[in-house]
């Protein structure tokens, strides 16, 4: 009965800390909308195709940068494979992967960087 209990509270305790992430909207005009709603920037992450691509280490997965995007963000995550990045690229030119572009409430490019980081700050 320990085990079984003990089991649980296991599983339970994973399942919690991998469902802490940054919350994706599901696509960009969903994105554009909130973010008008709402009067925050939109954060988009621009992937290369994720065939063979190994996980790399990101700030973007530690808690405190999680609910910061998630309170001070609305985001959105694409893979150039995908058309919908199209639009995307449109604005950027993005050449290295992942790209970070930051765009304000009306969908205006305000910042772009293609660098990692695997601290919060």
């Amino acid at each position: 009965m320990k085990k079984a209990l003990l089991f649980l509270i296991t599983v339970a305790q994973l399942t919690f800390a991998y469902s802490q992430q940054i919350n994706y909207q599901k696509t960009f005009e969903e994105a554009k909308t909130l973010a008008a709603q709402k009067h925050k920037p939109i954060f988009i992450m621009l992937n290369a195709p994720a065939l063979n691509a190994p996980k790399y280490k990101s700030g973007l997965d530690l808690q405190e940068v999680v609910d910061l995007y998630n309170k001070k963000f609305i985001s959105y995550k694409v893979n150039l494979d995908d058309t919908a990045s199209r639009t995307i690229r449109k604005i950027v030119n993005p050449y290295i992967f992942p790209t970070y572009i930051f765009l304000n409430e009306n969908a205006q490019l305000v910042y772009k960087d293609d660098k990692n980081a695997i601290d919060a700050k």
